[in-house]
């Protein structure tokens, strides 16, 4: 159930990026938004006054996706390259890259400087930035490109979204796969765990948004309102909503 039907208005805007704003996050404290964007710049903005704080060139092209623990932060990038960051500091960042196939989406995995990337090449792969330029395991098991990653840290799951239409959920502690979800209609485009780890929405390139139980694999329920991709996917802290972006040029507060 959709919570508001009216458009309501925006608080402020953020104002600086040259082209198309491609991810926006908070950081955990919540003091800060970083925004990242086809001109290749990571920005920090003050949540409280909408000032910049910050402005980092990343100085390899448009950034496609990023993810932020603490003051780290991961940058994926069209050719296979992720960044990883300290935002504090902004200097140069450690690179990883497995091959060239574009990075499609990034997640830090629970420990500090372990995180996963979902790529075109149809692999999701698990890295660590102490272990060197090789990834620490390579999940094989979608049958087309690995769209959207997404992970939950007490539970320690993994979960992979791709154009195969499905989603894959993956155990951290044994590498394992521990089940598959299917009924997608189209190309998995965005994940999200509630902060519980009981739930598991999934949006598609279609616009629909499906709600899994991560403890039987059951749909919970569809949600249906956007009309192009839904581009990202955001639980409250209580896990009471769920706030959807799409292509369609909305944003929608669920029930």
């Amino acid at each position: 159930v959709e919570a508001a039907l009216q458009p309501t208005a925006p608080l402020g805007q953020l104002t600086g990026h040259r082209g198309a704003v491609t991810a926006v996050r908070y950081t955990d404290d919540g003091r800060s938004i970083v925004t990242a964007g086809e001109d290749g710049t990571l920005r920090v903005w003050s949540a409280a006054t909408g000032s910049l704080s910050r402005t980092i060139p990343t100085d390899h092209g448009p950034v496609r996706t990023i993810s932020l623990a603490g003051t780290q932060a991961l940058t994926g990038h069209a050719d296979g390259l992720v960044l990883l960051w300290d935002l504090d500091r902004g200097d140069r960042p450690k690179a990883f890259r497995r091959n060239e196939a574009d990075i499609w989406s990034v997640t830090f995995a629970g420990e500090p400087g372990r995180f996963a990337t979902s790529s075109h090449d149809w692999k999701v792969a698990l890295w660590d930035a102490a272990a060197g330029q090789a990834p620490l395991h390579v999940f094989d098991g979608h049958e087309s490109a690995a769209q959207s990653v997404a992970f939950h840290p007490r539970s320690r799951l993994l979960a992979s979204g791709s154009a195969d239409r499905t989603v894959k959920l993956w155990s951290l502690d044994t590498l394992d796969l521990v089940r598959t979800y299917r009924g997608h209609r189209d190309f998995v485009t965005a994940l999200a765990f509630s902060p519980d780890g009981k739930t598991l929405a999934a949006a598609t390139l279609d616009g629909a948004i499906r709600l899994w139980s991560t403890s039987s694999g059951s749909l919970k329920r569809t949600l249906s309102g956007h009309k192009r991709r839904v581009t990202g996917l955001a639980f409250s802290a209580d896990g009471d909503k769920l706030a959807s972006a799409a292509e369609d040029g909305t944003v929608r507060l669920w029930d």
